[in-house]
């Protein structure tokens, strides 16, 4: 009697166990956590119910060609992030067959693979966590709906340390710890779904700080820079009738100047103006065709001559004449046109400013060089930002709005251009610009 109630109290006690088992795994498993921490929670668990000293777990690519390491027990976490190919090695095998392989004195059978360090399909695969003396190994799907979610592999140096029973246990928690690791994928991609939209609404919410800003800075500019020269050009036609009532024709003579200084000042900002509001709508069509560079550089020197003259600036300018590049004619027109501008603007009396133009392999290279003021390097660092008051008066008190290094660098990107820029106080600024060529 006493016989037959030993087995029995045996068998009663190792369900309670594996009742005891489930139980636990099913509470840990329950608790919202990193991949990283599920796998490990999972690989201490088994080793606290079933001594696995030596496991790991393996998880498929999306394209199931390779399952690579992602939690390591009893082995240093060596071999973390380590990939075997479907179908090749014990664990691969396992994998694409979506069945359980145990395997006992494995030292005496010369047909079981190890994974060894190989090239597949581009892929460096290095060898897997492994014991040296390694006698029994269970490798064990896990699946959820027929869906492989992972791979449990555990080594050990006995022999016959996985029995049947074990073997079998393991395969009735399979699906749970796979419903497990599936469900904490899924928090994990839902946790980076989380993070890319925040990153996104924030890229928004700053491109938004940056519209009311272009904003805010426009309106300064419609309502301060732009009234400036035409409240001069009023006032010079109240001079004229004033000069016209007194009889005084040589006043009136030196009044062309101031006229044309008005004029020419309204004309360079409502030019920027339109040509910034044209790249803020979209509405920008470009036509890219050769076009010949000393032309179009000679075509802008033309435009400020009187500038040029009045300030006693000698221009010093090189280029062969068959140099072409590759842009749309009034976008490289207004390229030039607020570059040159500014050199000029930005250069004293009895000043220089060269312009080189060449061939540089498959770019049209051109060098605006000048002897002027420069820049600080804070105010280098926002020169292609549309801010409240970046625009500094030229040596000869010329106005600027701001907008003309804005339409520039929008310009260059959409000719394919690129632009650099370098400068020091009162030693002058270079400007390199870079065109495709023919």
């Amino acid at each position: 009697m006493e016989t037959l109630q030993n087995p029995l109290a045996k068998e009663l006690e190792q369900e309670k166990k594996k009742n005891d088992i489930i139980r636990r795994l099913s509470v840990e498993l329950s608790h919202l956590s990193t991949l990283k921490e599920k796998l490990d929670n999972i690989l201490e668990m088994l080793d606290q119910s079933f001594g696995l000293k030596h496991s790991m777990l393996l998880l498929p690519d999306q394209e199931h060609e390779y399952l690579r390491v992602f939690a390591s027990r009893g082995f240093d976490d060596h071999g973390l992030g380590t990939q075997v190919k479907m179908g090749e090695g014990v664990i691969g095998v396992v994998a694409l067959r979506k069945r359980k392989l145990r395997m006992t004195n494995i030292s005496r059978q010369r047909h079981y693979l190890q994974a060894s360090a190989a090239t597949q399909a581009g892929v460096k695969v290095y060898s897997l966590p492994a014991l040296k003396q390694v006698e029994s190994q269970v490798a064990i799907p896990l699946l959820a709906n027929d869906e492989l979610v992972a791979v449990l592999s555990a080594e050990s140096t006995d022999v016959n340390f996985f029995s049947r029973e074990d073997e079998d246990f393991l395969m009735t928690l399979s699906q749970l710890l796979a419903i497990s690791i599936q469900n904490a994928i899924i928090l994990e991609q839902l946790e980076q779904k989380v993070q890319e939209r925040t990153a996104a609404l924030e890229a928004k919410k700053q491109e938004l700080e940056q519209l009311n800003a272009s904003k805010d800075r426009l309106f300064s500019i419609i309502g301060h820079d732009l009234r400036s020269p035409a409240a001069a050009l009023q006032n010079v036609t109240d001079l004229i009738r004033y000069y016209q009532e007194k009889g005084d024709l040589l006043q009136l003579n030196n009044l062309g100047c101031r006229i044309s200084r008005a004029a020419n000042n309204i004309s360079y900002m409502l030019d920027n103006l339109l040509n910034w509001s044209i790249t803020q709508t979209g509405d920008l069509q470009l036509k890219i065709e050769a076009l010949p560079v000393q032309e179009l550089i000679e075509e802008v020197l033309e435009m400020y001559q009187e500038m040029i003259w009045s300030k006693n600036i000698s221009i010093c300018f090189t280029c062969p004449e068959d140099l072409l590049l590759m842009a749309d004619r009034n976008a490289a027109l207004t390229i030039l046109r607020n570059l040159l501008c500014n050199s000029v603007k930005f250069t004293p009396q009895g000043g220089k400013v060269e312009i080189r133009a060449q061939q540089q392999g498959d770019h049209t290279h051109i060098t605006i060089s000048d002897n002027g003021v420069g820049m600080e390097p804070e105010k280098l660092k926002y020169l292609f930002c549309l801010r409240e008051g970046k625009s500094t008066k030229g040596t000869a008190k010329e106005k600027g709005v701001g907008l003309g290094m804005i339409l520039v660098r929008e310009f260059i990107r959409l000719n394919n251009g690129s632009i650099k820029v370098s400068s020091l106080p009162q030693q002058g600024t270079t400007i390199e610009l870079l065109f495709p060529a023919l």
